[in-house]
């Protein structure tokens, strides 16, 4: 009897068919009715972790608040009469708080009595007390918190309103601090971005819906109470997950939260077709299998069906380990069969997506996107378990804070395309640097984050810390540039410096910022003064902000002398603040806090301003015509549109760019020499001279003379100042070589410090042709130098000596 006439055969051959198309279809149903769901609930999974984490941060600042609260009412300084102790309670409050911005005391009637800062010196005296926060704190006696306001200035701000109660419970006056949401770093710090993927973010609302916090900084403030999560928050006060379109129109994910300590709502969203990316792919890919199964299997199923049923069964248990949620399995490829054998494939590959997409979602939620380092997120959690392991054996821990020196400029001057390029070289020049059991993260911009574990010697740390400055050194080679970059360092121990992660990240910061101080390139270990240190350089940039609106800043002059004639043919404008409590203030004081905070920028292109206008108008009044020298910062020179600015700054005043010459020192020359390089020349077509000031004290390769447009060389004061001093011509034979040196490249050269009539004859025997220093004058205010420049022409202030 034929097998084709079998009915045994043919009852196998039906049933083998029939089983097939049963579990296809219960393949199909299945996966249509559980991955989905699967899928959803790793999108709610990831969203609540985002939103549980923003939460905990906002109770952070609730916490926070109350904590201010209760520190003003405790603060005997404001129950004083006095306006000078409310006014230092307020100052207290601002400069010690992170999270308060400006204060102002209002009496029993609303009306403002005190203000901190003086930017709302235009609030004193006006009356309040119909504002709802002021006047919930007057009337109801308990500490009140704003929802979102705009502030007198446009900008978003919360409000914590504090009753101050005599003993008999009657209200004295209240304290109304106010947070600047959209500018206050604390807050900036504390609701960072957090990386859901694609399009998905994280925002934060009051209890009247509007913004506190969203990747888009332009809405903050905006008006969302409409959004139908947003009156779920505000409405019924609980937490939840839910779909929501956005102002987009796109169907979004949300997790949802209700922050009661303080009235606030967080929803962290991603979109829903994202979630459906891996199944719908396979349901496609499923349709098309059907297909390709089905025509084979009619034909050759009477040939294979013993074999078939195998990876049939295979095939549908996979699927019910599927249905209960187990996809982290592989199916094993047994049967001869193609088709089966590619839907098995399939059906792997639909599993690997969804296992590759979660481990990306897990991945970039804890690591830098362009280096690949461990993000802010994962440092501080593997801190925390490196000190908890360092609290069982008594071991230290070390945590290095590294900032690259002058990164933007190259950032700002080449592109982000170069700068990201550059950032990833540095990462993986410092991570050769450790071993495996240590860890290098990038926790922003140019700063990246060392941490050390098992540290039984701190020469260890430091040998690391050499290796890092030493490898860094060494220049890069980016397409057709060739960068030269240096880092600063700063170092902090567990326990010596801190048991607390945050503790030990600030003090390595602050550290960080001194060896900035000591001149870059540098490490510095973390000692406490650092910590008064930090904070009087915090209160000195405040006020450096606030220096040039009061008018503080002043431009003093300093002649050059030209000495083989005695007459006065020049002059440097040198800056000096002029601060209404402190007094003149030592540039070697403000001059760093100034470079260190970006200001140095503004003060710069205030005082080229100031001293080319007072130039101008010495020769618009008959005086000799001379030349103005001014000093030019590393940020300044590193501006791409430093030449516009002094250009249009030459055209406002009038002044003609040969009556002005730039002073640069040599280390600004060495960064970035080829965009340097074209900028000076720009400057130099222009008419403008160039000086290298404090020549000597930098690199010494000299063949920068050559390939930059320098007009003249200015000798340091450290070498003219010991000039002939206790019989060391040391200093006399390099100041001597500088002239020389000079002189053969057709360079004017001026000697700065000159202070002793023995080192003017010395320089003008050596044939150097200018000097300044107190031994002709000290650098004078714009009135006394103008009765100098009277006598210009009649006054020779080498024989006058």
């Amino acid at each position: 009897m034929r097998v084709w006439k079998s009915s045994i055969f043919w009852r196998i051959y039906l049933i083998n068919l029939a089983l097939i198309c049963i579990l296809l279809a219960s393949m199909f149903v299945t996966s249509a009715v559980t991955l989905p769901e699967i899928s959803r609930e790793k999108a709610q999974t990831i969203t609540d972790a985002s939103v549980n984490r923003i939460t905990e941060q906002v109770e952070n600042v609730a916490d926070y608040i109350h904590v201010v609260i209760k520190a003003v009412q405790q603060d005997s300084n404001f129950h004083s009469t006095d306006g000078s102790v409310l006014r230092k309670g307020l100052q207290d409050i601002v400069e010690t708080s992170a999270i308060i911005d400006s204060a102002v005391i209002t009496d029993p009637n609303g009306v403002v009595r005190q203000v901190i800062p003086n930017d709302l010196a235009d609030l004193q005296d006006v009356d309040l007390g119909y504002r709802e926060y002021i006047r919930h704190s007057l009337v109801q006696k308990t500490p009140y918190i704003s929802d979102v306001l705009w502030g007198a200035a446009g900008r978003p701000v919360v409000v914590v309103s504090v009753p101050i109660l005599d003993e008999l419970g009657v209200v004295e006056r209240s304290v109304n601090l106010t947070l600047r949401i959209s500018e206050n770093k604390f807050l900036s710090t504390l609701f960072q971005k957090i990386e859901l993927g694609g399009e998905g973010y994280v925002y934060i609302f009051d209890r009247n819906g509007r913004l506190i916090s969203h990747p888009d900084k332009t809405r903050i403030g905006e008006n969302i109470s409409q959004n139908e999560v947003v009156q779920s928050v505000t409405n019924n006060k609980t937490s939840g997950y839910r779909q929501v379109v956005n102002t987009r129109g796109v169907l979004m994910d949300a997790s949802y939260a209700y922050v009661p300590e303080i009235g606030w709502g967080v929803v962290a969203q991603v979109p829903d077709e994202s979630v459906y990316e891996g199944f719908n792919a396979f349901r496609h890919n499923l349709w098309i299998l059907c297909i390709l199964i089905f025509i084979p299997l009619s034909v050759v199923t009477a040939i294979y069906a013993r074999q078939i049923i195998k990876p049939i069964r295979q095939l549908y248990n996979a699927v019910d380990q599927v249905a209960r949620g187990n996809y982290e399995m592989d199916i094993e490829t047994v049967s001869s069969s193609r088709e089966i054998g590619l839907l098995t494939k399939r059906f792997n590959d639909m599993l690997h997506t969804i296992r590759d997409a979660r481990e990306q979602i897990q991945y970039q939620a804890y690591h830098d996107p362009l280096t690949g380092l461990p993000n802010r997120m994962l440092a501080a959690d593997r801190l925390g378990q490196m000190l908890a392991h360092a609290q069982r054996t008594r071991t230290q821990v070390a945590v290095l804070f590294l900032n690259l020196d002058r990164f933007k400029g190259i950032n700002d001057s080449l592109g982000h395309s170069i700068g990201d390029r550059l950032l990833r070289e540095v990462a993986e020049r410092i991570s050769g640097c450790v071993s495996e059991s240590d860890t290098v993260s990038r926790i922003g911009g140019d700063e990246f984050l060392l941490m050390i574990p098992d540290v039984m010697h701190v020469q260890d740390v430091l040998n690391v810390v050499q290796e890092i400055l030493q490898l860094l050194n060494i220049p890069f080679y980016l397409d057709s540039h060739e960068l030269f970059l240096t880092a600063s360092i700063g170092i902090s121990f567990y326990p010596d410096d801190g048991d607390e992660i945050t503790e030990l990240i600030k003090n390595a910061d602050i550290a960080m910022h001194r060896a900035k101080q000591q001149g870059r390139n540098t490490w510095q270990l973390h000692t406490t003064a650092m910590n008064q240190h930090a904070a009087e350089r915090l209160l000195m940039e405040n006020h450096l902000r606030k220096a040039l609106e009061r008018r503080e800043f002043l431009v003093y002059y300093q002649p050059k002398i030209d000495l083989m004639t005695g007459d006065l043919v020049g002059m440097e404008a040198l800056v000096r603040w002029n601060h209404s409590i402190w007094g003149l203030v030592s540039p070697a004081k403000f001059i760093p806090v100034a470079e260190d905070s970006g200001l140095i920028q503004p003060i710069g292109e205030w005082v080229l301003r100031t001293a080319c206008d007072q130039t101008k108008r010495w020769q618009d009044a008959g005086l000799p015509p001379m030349r103005i020298a001014v000093n030019l910062s590393a940020h300044q020179v590193e501006q791409a549109n430093l030449v516009e600015t002094v250009q249009s700054i030459l055209q406002e005043t009038g002044l003609e760019p040969r009556y002005l010459e730039l002073e640069l020192t040599e280390s600004i020359l060495m960064q970035n020499t080829e965009t340097v390089n074209m900028t000076l020349r720009r400057l130099r077509d222009m008419g403008i001279s160039i000086a290298i000031d404090d020549f000597g004290t930098g690199y010494s390769s000299l063949s920068y003379l050559h390939r930059f447009p320098i007009t003249c060389l200015k000798i340091d004061q450290s070498f003219v100042r010991r000039i002939e001093g206790n019989g060391d011509r040391t200093d006399g034979v390099i100041a001597k070589a500088v002239i020389a040196l000079a002189h053969n490249l057709d360079l004017e050269v001026v000697a700065e410090g000159v202070e002793e009539k023995s080192q003017m004859q010395f320089l003008r025997d050596e044939g150097c042709s200018l000097a300044q220093g107190f031994l002709f004058s000290k650098p004078v205010p714009r009135e006394e130098f103008e009765i100098l420049l009277t006598k210009a022409g009649t006054t020779s202030y080498t024989e006058s000596i």
